[in-house]
């Protein structure tokens, strides 16, 4: 029964959300699009479980999610071994230039895993698009 209990409390609603803030930039000058994992208060995301993945796009160059550094604390599974986590909204930036003007839609997929005290959430996968506009880079006129 209290298993069961642990069950479908853990396939309840995920309290988790990921949102990518659309990116206006100019062609050749470097810029980061900026992911957000949305942690409520009382939770938090294990950093070993997050993930950002974008697939290839032509004419935008994407480079490796760039993490800030979490919080240590004692894996509840086995306290001899720590932890990285995020007990609040966490700022991903995923560095990015484009070779190339024009209205982009690339496709990430975050994936995560969040707990409270010591129940987990099962580890989800959200496909997000995000805009990315790129203008011509304006020289100065001398």
């Amino acid at each position: 029964m209290f298993a069961w209990m642990l069950m479908s409390v853990a396939m309840a609603g995920n309290p988790f959300r990921v949102e990518i803030q659309p990116l206006k930039m100019t062609m050749t000058e470097p810029n980061m699009v900026d992911v957000f994992f949305v942690v409520p208060a009382g939770y938090h995301l294990y950093q070993d479980m997050m993930k950002v993945e974008v697939a290839t796009v032509k004419g935008l160059t994407l480079g490796n999610p760039q993490f800030p550094a979490g919080k240590l604390i004692p894996d509840p599974a086995n306290p001899e071994n720590w932890r990285e986590v995020f007990d609040e909204t966490v700022k991903v930036e995923v560095p990015i230039i484009a070779d190339t003007e024009g209205v982009f839609t690339p496709e990430f997929t975050l994936t995560y895993q969040g707990c409270k005290d010591t129940l987990c959430y099962m580890p989800k996968s959200d496909v997000i698009q995000s805009v990315v506009i790129v203008q011509p880079l304006v020289k100065n006129a001398q």
